[in-house]
């Protein structure tokens, strides 16, 4: 088992956020979080990331992460290529290659600063995809991007995702089906 959450309570205040809630994940294995702003999908984000405690429960990971987060978190005034070599070493022309999957060929030199917020989105996404880890989570990773660049990124990123563990943070049903994501918890429901 990759991640075991097991019994989770966590209240901010007199809002429950999580009670006795129970998740597993196994190597290789995709889920889609889903529920309306303020559901816990990205508290429970921050519990796994150990950025935050429970209040009771215990969690479990017993391998490597990357995260993308809902912000891009990318060096501005560092080029492209600069902000990838710090996950992973490459040469230029590999940088390119991978570039050209989420379509932005022709930007390895270009300073972060001077990309658009989509562009900007597609880079965050593509240093999290490169980034070697057992587990992957993509919280909210393809806003800002427009739904004919966004049908390609997904199946670019699909590649990627091939026998890693993933958790999927999304309000778009389509987007986790493009995916290929079966397994979907609402928290809204729990």
């Amino acid at each position: 088992m990759l991640l075991e959450i097991k019994n989770l309570y966590k209240s901010f205040g007199d809002k429950k956020i999580f009670e006795d809630f129970s998740l597993s994940l196994d190597y290789g294995e995709k889920i889609a979080l889903i529920g309306k702003t303020g559901s816990g999908k990205t508290t429970l984000v921050n519990l796994i990331l150990k950025n935050t405690e429970p209040d009771k429960g215990k969690i479990f990971f017993s391998g490597s992460l990357s995260m993308v987060f809902q912000e891009n978190r990318l060096l501005e005034d560092f080029s492209v290529y600069e902000n990838l070599k710090l996950v992973r070493e490459m040469d230029l022309s590999k940088c390119e290659i991978l570039l050209e999957k989420m379509l932005l060929k022709g930007s390895s030199k270009e300073k972060v600063k001077n990309l658009s917020g989509g562009m900007k989105r597609r880079l965050t996404l593509l240093r999290g995809l490169i980034f070697e880890s057992d587990l992957i989570i993509l919280d909210e990773a393809l806003r800002e991007i427009d739904q004919a660049t966004k049908d390609k990124v997904l199946e670019n990123a699909r590649e990627y995702l091939s026998g890693r563990s993933l958790i999927y943070i999304s309000h778009d049903l389509d987007e986790i089906k493009k995916l290929g994501i079966e397994r979907i918890i609402n928290l809204d429901d729990i």
